[in-house]
């Protein structure tokens, strides 16, 4: 899920824990990920229009060009199948 706050910051909502939800953010120029409570997110973050996978593309990329911690490669690369499987199955 694409997500943005109220200061305007994106990120992608990548999985949900008994406890948190597990989040891809910007911090200092790099990809990170980072857990954030259910109460946090719920009050915080609301979901974006965009697409997932031009949100998946547009984090790609800036992970390629700009560094990104190997959690955040790894998430990104299981989100990108998991996108590509779901839109071979409507086929």
């Amino acid at each position: 899920m694409v997500v943005i706050n109220r200061n305007r910051k994106t990120a992608l909502a990548v999985r949900r824990t008994g406890c948190a939800v597990l989040m891809i953010v910007m911090r200092s120029g790099k990809l990170t990920t980072s857990y954030v409570k259910h109460r946090e997110f719920e009050t915080d973050w609301r979901e974006m229009g965009d697409s997932l996978d031009h949100a998946i593309a547009t984090f790609t990329e800036h992970a390629e060009k700009n560094g990104a911690t190997q959690a955040v490669k790894i998430a990104l690369k299981k989100i990108a199948k998991e996108q590509e499987v779901a839109s071979l199955r409507l086929f």
